[in-house]
C-alpha cells in the first residue's frame, strides 16, 4: 500500500505499524538510569499475571529468587560496588514457561 506525500509528489510505500508484545512483567523500580547510593537495595517488579516465581539477575549472573507481597515481587539486592550494572527479572508460569523483562541499566554510587 502507498500514500500520497504532498510535499514532494511522489509516493511513500507505507509500512504496517510495528506491533510488540509487552512481557508480562518489568522491573518498576529502580527506574532505567537511576543512580543508587545506599548498601543495599530493594527491586520493585511488578507483575501482570500469575506467576508460579520470579527472579532477578544482575549483570547476568545467576537467577535469585524474589519474594511476593502486596501484590508485588521484590528481589533484595545488597554486596555491589559502585559503577554500572544491568538488571533484569522473569517471570515462572505455572505450566513450566518463562519470560522476562527488558534489561534496565542502573548505577551505583556508594561514598
Amino acid at each position: 500500500m502507498a500514500r500520497h506525500n504532498r510535499q514532494s509528489g511522489t509516493a511513500v510505500a507505507e509500512r504496517p505499524l510495528a506491533t510488540s508484545k509487552r512481557a508480562p512483567l518489568r522491573v518498576s523500580y529502580p527506574r532505567e538510569g537511576e543512580t543508587i547510593s545506599h548498601p543495599t537495595y530493594t527491586v520493585q517488579i511488578a507483575v501482570d499475571e500469575p506467576a508460579a516465581g520470579v527472579e532477578a539477575c544482575v549483570d547476568q549472573g545467576d537467577w535469585q529468587p524474589c519474594r511476593e507481597a502486596l501484590g508485588l515481587w521484590w528481589f533484595d539486592w545488597k554486596g555491589y560496588d559502585s559503577g554500572e550494572h544491568q538488571l533484569a527479572a522473569r517471570l515462572r508460569r505455572r505450566d513450566g514457561s518463562v519470560a522476562a523483562s527488558e534489561p534496565r541499566i542502573l548505577f551505583v554510587k556508594l561514598s
